[in-house]
């Protein structure tokens, strides 16, 4: 397993984007072109699978998303000894979560548009997962680690890194062959 970093908007653009913006962003196109464009990349890229990224697809992604000197820095990015990614299954998620909110049923179709502003998104989306843990304390740093470890756990889970609990019948680890049973 590849332990990877992920590119910002603030990491490129020298500020962090917030929620607002990154809704306003999505806004002009259609719902179904922003969902199923998700759909791809995930699929694309297996974003559930662990193992070590297929680079060939990941920077055709890249070139579909980034206009080139942007898409170029973030395919070295992937090269390096510590990795820095763009996608992940969370951003994606986040994204689809946005777009059934706020994008209309009819709008500009995202897989019309040159690479560039899907790019831009993307980067915006992980602003969202960072808490800047490291900028120093503050009031909230608390809450900013409170928050961080609570998200570590789905992360975890997902990339199947939970403990199995056989003996637990409803634990989400029990094997398919056990039918769950009530406790009496």
């Amino acid at each position: 397993m590849i332990l990877a970093t992920y590119s910002t908007f603030q990491q490129m653009h020298g500020r962090k984007s917030s929620l607002e913006e990154l809704t306003d962003w999505l806004r002009p196109y259609s719902r179904e072109s922003i969902l199923s464009l998700c759909s791809f990349i995930s699929t694309l890229l297996k974003l559930w699978d662990a193992t070590s990224p297929d680079l060939a697809r990941y920077d055709h992604a890249i070139s579909c998303a980034f206009e080139w000197l942007r898409g170029d820095w973030y395919k070295l990015a992937a090269r390096l000894s510590e990795p820095e990614f763009v996608f992940h299954r969370r951003q994606l998620l986040l994204i689809s979560k946005l777009a059934i909110l706020h994008c209309p049923e009819t709008g500009f179709d995202i897989w019309r548009v040159p690479p560039g502003p899907f790019g831009t998104i993307l980067l915006m989306a992980n602003d969202q997962f960072h808490y800047d843990l490291a900028l120093g304390a503050g009031t909230n740093e608390l809450d900013k680690i409170k928050r961080l470890f609570a998200e570590l756990i789905p992360v975890g889970e997902g990339r199947g890194l939970s403990p199995r609990i056989p003996d637990c019948p409803l634990s989400s680890n029990a094997e398919p062959s056990q039918p769950a049973t009530r406790p009496s």
